[in-house]
């Protein structure tokens, strides 16, 4: 149950600065090194930092612009193979101003296009519904003392506007075929009465639309001319769209290359902030797994021609790890079966380097929890069919989550188990007879045993804790914590007592004392005792009320801490009453079905669903509630998370984007 992170050992590179470069690329494609600042190395500060700020800043903006010229011109990111192009950032920076120039010039060309096709086609809406199709607008602008205005009106405002103008104009209209509640009016008048005919006009909520002062012929004639114009603009947008089409297949390959190239030049120079100098050497730190030290030494060797130097050292023997001024990154251990519940405990947050590996603990735990919330036979068997589909598909969209697929396998065949136990299949419990109980008629049982696994997954998790103490050299915290020896004592002590008192009916008085008041006073006199232990000068650095003020409360978040998170298990017997309780409303619901027309036919169809449904809905809760017992319940027992996640530096290769791709 015990497993422990991958051992690493500390290494640090010194090299001429000529070979920054090739090191740099080859640790990258090498992946394995979690760079550190090496500055800090020095305790007597005779390195100072790798200023990396202007070459990164100016990659940055080399990269948005290369990304961003394949985003507008429709230029699909793809892999670069191995051995891709390399470039002169210079030769870059002017490729990409000249494709910029070009493209730009195309744009706001096909821009312009658009943008007059647009014209033309609100001019030709307006010529569509102008109703007097034979009337050339030349001769109706020649007319010296009479003023033609067009619009549209309402129809039912008609009268109300030949009221309001009288014999001040004359009113032509013919009805909109594209909106029958309108009208199109033209309207007749002298000059001499324009502003009071426009008033009468705007009072009566016309709209007026001004046709384009080059418009010379009928209607019919300008239609006919601007259908002619849109044709030939529609030609010219569709000639410039192949010509940036044309230029985005030219540049296909070099876009793709100069991302690549940048990409990774990025990666580089941003690695390379780690480093530190002094004169011409530079020097390298970090963090790599034991077993390739020998690996990294062969290659810092070939690519230095055998003037770098590697130096390794284990993490007890580094004063900055030794003073807690630098942790230890912890890479989990490459258990395939194990890599859904690592992803659980490094959401939390991530174990420290000396401390127990929790993985494994967290799976055994959280498979028997989800089992005894879910117990069904034929639900969990989906639920592991859905695990083993994730593990054997060949589909892109799937495989990326292969190894998730053993999370749905492990809690699915726990499922089944507890199914067995429970003597349910797809909710229905008359197939098969019970093994150990039935959560809905034995309630008091089930949350017995549920009080049962609470007791035991927190003594797993406070039996961790001691070991992590103990293994780290933390001595007192091992044994006169609320969490340690004294805690455990405590704690299996009063549920001693409590047993041995309901199974008698009497309470033990020395039993109270040696395993409950004995360990409260204990951790009572905490601080004394480690004072008095580490020979302080003071007992107590308080005042004795002080003192007995915080000890007093730590005692009580002591007992409530064991009372609150043992009884919070017993939410693992109400999800399992929950899971039951609703199978059985199904399984009611399809025998008041089976008596209405083609009931057996709905009765199957209410049991697929419902059982769908129950997958769904049940397997969301009863997983949410397994974490939540796990990162409240248990992890507070024995997992701080404060420790570095393993985070090599890695340059996005080949084979990596041709993955990120897929």
């Amino acid at each position: 149950m015990l497993l422990r992170p991958v051992e690493m050992v500390k290494l640090n590179v010194l090299l001429l600065e000529k070979h920054v470069d090739g090191v740099t690329q080859a640790l990258g494609d090498c992946g394995f090194v979690h760079l550190i600042n090496a500055a800090s190395q020095s305790e007597q500060k005779l390195l100072t930092e790798f200023d990396r700020e202007a070459v990164v800043r100016f990659l940055e903006n080399l990269l948005e612009r290369c990304q961003g010229l394949m985003a507008q011109m429709g230029v699909e990111a793809k892999p670069v193979g191995l051995g891709a192009e390399s470039f002169d950032l210079a030769e870059i920076e002017s490729r990409l101003a000249e494709l910029e120039k070009i493209y730009t010039r195309q744009d706001s060309l096909i821009n312009a296009l658009v943008a007059e096709s647009g014209l033309l086609n609100r001019e030709a809406e307006r010529l569509g519904g102008y109703p007097f199709r034979t009337v050339r607008f030349s001769a109706l602008r020649d007319l010296n003392h009479l003023q033609l205005i067009t619009g549209r009106l309402r129809g039912g405002q008609l009268d109300q506007l030949s009221s309001l103008l009288g014999d001040r104009a004359l009113i032509l209209h013919q009805p909109d075929p594209a909106n029958s509640g309108d009208e199109h009016v033209l309207v007749l008048g002298s000059r001499k009465n324009r502003w009071a005919i426009e008033s009468e006009l705007s009072t009566a909520g016309f709209r007026q639309e001004e046709l384009s002062p080059t418009c010379e012929g009928s209607a019919e004639e300008e239609l006919a001319a601007i259908g002619g114009k849109l044709g030939a603009v529609r030609e010219s947008i569709e000639s410039e769209k192949r010509q940036v089409q044309t230029l985005a297949e030219a540049w296909d390959k070099p876009l793709n290359q100069m991302c690549h190239f940048l990409r990774n030049a990025l990666q580089m120079r941003r690695a390379q902030q780690h480093f530190a100098s002094a004169a011409d050497l530079v020097c390298i730190s970090g963090w790599i797994p034991k077993n390739d030290q020998e690996r990294v030494r062969q290659l810092i060797g070939q690519v230095t021609s055998e003037t770098g130097v590697a130096e390794f050292i284990d993490p007890a023997d580094d004063p900055a790890v030794r003073e807690g001024r630098e942790k230890v990154p912890i890479l989990f251990a490459d258990i395939p079966y194990l890599k859904p519940f690592q992803q659980l405990v490094s959401g939390f947050g991530a174990p420290s380097y000396g401390d127990v590996e929790p993985s494994l603990y967290v799976a055994l735990s959280f498979v028997l929890m989800f089992g005894v919330m879910f117990g069904d036979v034929g639900q969990g068997a989906v639920i592991a069919a859905i695990g083993v589909y994730m593990l054997k598909s060949k589909r892109a969209s799937v495989a990326r989550f292969r190894n998730d697929g053993w999370w749905p396998v492990f809690c699915g065949a726990s499922a089944m188990v507890f199914g067995f136990l429970y003597g349910s299949v797809f909710g229905y419990e008359e197939l098969l007879p019970k093994l150990w109980l039935r959560p809905l008629h034995d309630v008091l049982s089930l949350f017995k045993a549920t009080v049962g696994i609470g007791i035991a997954c927190i003594s797993g998790g406070i039996l961790i804790n001691i070991i992590n103490r103990i293994r780290n050299r933390q001595y007192f915290e091992g044994f006169l914590d609320k969490f340690g020896v004294i805690g455990i004592v405590f704690y299996w002590g009063s549920i001693g007592v409590g047993i041995k008192a309901a199974v008698a009916g009497e309470l033990s008085l020395s039993g109270v004392v040696v395993f409950m008041a004995l360990p409260l006073l204990i951790l009572f006199l905490r601080e004394p005792l480690y004072n008095l232990l580490t020979r302080q000068d003071k007992l107590m650095h308080e005042d004795p009320v002080s003192f007995a003020l915080t000890s007093a409360v730590e005692v009580m978040e002591m007992v409530t801490a064991f009372l609150g998170s043992t009884v919070s298990f017993v939410r693992l017997g109400g999800f399992a009453l929950s899971h039951a309780a609703l199978c059985l409303a199904i399984y009611s619901l399809v025998g008041f079905m089976r008596n209405l027309p083609w009931g057996g036919f709905w009765a199957i169809v209410l049991i697929v669903s419902g059982n769908l449904f129950v997958i769904a809905l049940e397997g969301l809760i009863v997983t949410i509630q397994g974490i939540r017992l796990q990162y409240y319940e248990l992890f507070s027992k024995y997992f701080s998370g404060d420790g570095v996640l393993y985070e090599p530096f890695q340059l996005q290769n080949a084979r990596k984007q041709e993955k990120e791709v897929r």
